[in-house]
């Protein structure tokens, strides 16, 4: 383990050396400016020759690009970066975003924006604009998905995943309540104990660094709430915040959760597994049920599709009665997360040039859809559509995605639109109806059918934008070492801590480790956590000019 973290720190050393030397040296032979950028996501290395989306950006914007994405956990290589004071031009830290702002290493925007980035100034429009405001005035964050146009669904964002063989065995159960998921899982586990000479899993947990979250904090959907933590409820017509840690809800989940583990429905292996571990498991075959955004998943998904497709997943929406769910909302802008210009960058109108380069809709366009007239087509009434072959070329895990046409590393990550164009077409091929039915399976056709469906997102409860408008809390982060930032660290770590031995415990220790667990959250630590996150909440909406005192 030692020789290891010290490997990982060298890597990161070397990373950070190679930032300070680009920002030294910041036109290349071509004159163009080379911009270094940082990327907090696990993906292929830039290829070396271009590609198409990145080629055509580089012309128009009149840069080249040093991309570094994530290699280990990110606290230590934003920890690496932060104590040397070397930072590339161009940040995206994920969840650690606000750690860079807190030390004064994020560059502000607005006039930037103003003077050089009218399609950026046009994307956010004038209400984004004010809800992305720092207590300076200053925009210092652009964010990844910026809702824009209508929001459109086809498939489903999240749930609790179980696989099409166990569903079609059962005769296509209509499956809402928690527990009737799980009886299912149980039932098919015991007839069926090996899967392609492999023991059958049950349910396999992602506990892995932040991932973990999403599991941790389901207790609210199963009540038909949001997943919020804390949890936001309207009362009175006003958006109130109450502690998640400690409540009837949150107890009743993880007991439950105890329970199945106990009866060896849930792999213990999830709890020590990262996160290529995980996709594995769900790539073999052999795992019955998960619970997990689609992103996440979405590469097992994609390898089950091509190599065992009756063990593809199915998305549910669980609750504990059956009822209305609310597992998908409007899309909504997360502030607080997203790319910045960081004080390292010696050229930042060509940073921000770069960044309304990529705002432009001939961009947007490439980066999801790809060149008109070979990747995909325009009908009479001026919609864009796919065929089948056309679709399955954009396959994640096939040789063209990343490595010719590239529009990954410029879309999702980076400032774009999340929603439809001017024109009406979605912003992402997966999102225009017909495109979606076109590139199904006939694995996934079969699922519909039986349903009586035209996508998966039909399951879900249709989503509210009520929320909207300060979702989505986890985007909200309080001052590094401030009073809020103490609190929530402490009780993310013993959510951290005691969740796993929660849901693991014995079946007579379970008590005993909630107890232990409450025991170190003291009313004033939840009152500091609710009060934060209220008048947080409060500042989002009166940006929107929404009265929420």
């Amino acid at each position: 383990m030692k020789k290891q973290l010290i490997a990982l720190i060298a890597l990161s050393l070397v990373s950070v050396m190679s930032f300070a030397n680009s920002n030294k040296e910041q036109k290349g032979a071509d004159g163009k400016t080379t911009l270094s950028i940082f990327i907090g996501e696990s993906m292929p290395d830039y290829p070396a020759d271009g590609t198409i989306v990145g080629d055509r950006v580089s012309e128009l914007a009149n840069v080249d690009y040093e991309f570094e994405f994530l290699v280990g956990e990110l606290q230590t290589r934003t920890g690496i970066m932060l104590a040397s004071g070397d930072y590339p031009d161009i940040i995206n830290a994920r969840g650690e975003q606000h750690r860079f702002l807190n030390a004064g290493a994020l560059l502000p925007l607005n006039d930037l924006i103003t003077t050089h980035a009218p399609n950026l100034k046009k994307m956010l429009g004038d209400q984004y604009w004010e809800a992305l405001k720092e207590e300076d005035g200053n925009i210092y964050i652009l964010p990844d998905l910026i809702p824009y146009g209508e929001t459109n669904y086809t498939d489903a964002d999240k749930g609790w995943w179980i696989q099409k063989a166990v569903l079609k065995e059962a005769g296509w159960p209509e499956v809402k309540k928690f527990e009737d998921y799980w009886k299912l899982i149980e039932n098919y586990k015991m007839k069926h104990p090996e899967i392609n000479g492999e023991e059958t899993i049950g349910f396999e947990p992602l506990t892995y660094d932040w991932y973990r979250d999403y599991l941790y904090t389901a207790a609210p959907l199963l009540e038909g709430m949001y997943s919020d933590n804390p949890i936001i409820n309207k009362i009175n017509g006003k958006w109130r915040v109450s502690p998640l840690d400690g409540t009837d809800l949150e107890y009743k989940y993880f007991k439950f959760m105890n329970e199945q583990f106990n009866k060896g429905l849930i792999d213990p292996e999830g709890f020590v597994a990262d996160k290529d571990q995980y996709i594995a498991k769900i790539a073999s075959g052999r795992v019955l049920g998960i619970f997990d955004e689609y992103w996440i998943m979405n590469e097992a998904q994609e390898i089950l599709k091509d190599e065992n497709p009756d063990r593809i997943f199915v998305a549910l929406p669980l609750t504990w009665d059956g009822g209305d769910d609310q597992y998908h909302y409007a899309k909504a802008l997360a502030t607080g997360l997203g790319t910045s210009i960081t004080t390292s960058c010696k050229d930042p109108v060509a940073a921000i040039k770069f960044l309304d380069t990529l705002a432009t809709d001939e961009i947007q366009k490439l980066a999801t859809w790809g060149v008109e007239g070979v990747d995909y087509s325009i009908d009479s009434k001026g919609k864009f559509a796919k065929t089948a072959d056309q679709v399955k070329q954009m396959d994640e895990n096939g040789n063209w995605f990343y490595p010719v046409w590239g529009g990954k590393y410029f879309y999702e990550f980076l400032p774009s639109m999340d929603g439809t164009f001017d024109d009406g077409n979605a912003t992402r091929f997966g999102m225009q109806p017909s495109v979606f039915k076109e590139g199904l399976r006939d694995s996934q056709k079969e699922v519909l059918d039986a349903y009586g469906l035209d996508s998966f997102y039909e399951m879900f409860t249709p989503a509210s934008n009520e929320r909207a408008m300060y979702s989505p809390l986890w985007s909200i982060a309080p001052v590094t070492g401030s009073d809020e930032d103490l609190v929530g660290t402490k009780i993310y770590d013993l959510r951290t801590k005691y969740c796993a031995l929660a849901m693991t415990a014995e079946p007579g220790d379970f008590q005993n480790v909630w107890d232990e667990w409450m025991s170190q959250i003291s009313d004033e630590d939840l009152e500091i956590q609710t009060n934060f996150y209220q008048e947080a909440i409060n500042k989002r909406l009166a940006g929107y000019g929404v009265d929420n005192e």
